[in-house]
């Protein structure tokens, strides 16, 4: 199968039949994409992958999730789950 410039099979962008579509789609995936990159940053932090037993009663641990609306000059405004140590991180400095 071809794949275009993005490593996507050549016919991917067919599916979409409006530019509501497409946008809903980028935008969820930009969405995903930004909070598994917090959720990368927060592991880098801690030193431990989610659900790792080297986390387990090290008193540095995951704390839920916090909605987040950020508004972006670019894009479109994206409401992202922030981890709550990440929260606690910040409030800190």
């Amino acid at each position: 199968m071809e794949e275009n410039k993005l490593g996507l099979p050549k016919d991917f962008f067919k599916q979409f039949k409006s530019k509501e579509q497409f946008q809903e789609f980028f935008q969820e995936m930009f969405k995903q994409g930004v909070n598994e990159m917090l959720q990368g940053e927060l592991d880098e932090h801690l030193g431990y992958e989610k659900h790792s037993p080297e986390g387990r009663g090290s008193g540095n641990s995951r704390n839920g999730f916090s909605s987040k609306k950020v508004k972006s000059e670019t894009l479109w405004d994206v409401v992202l789950s922030i981890p709550a140590t990440v929260i606690q991180a910040l409030n800190r400095s």
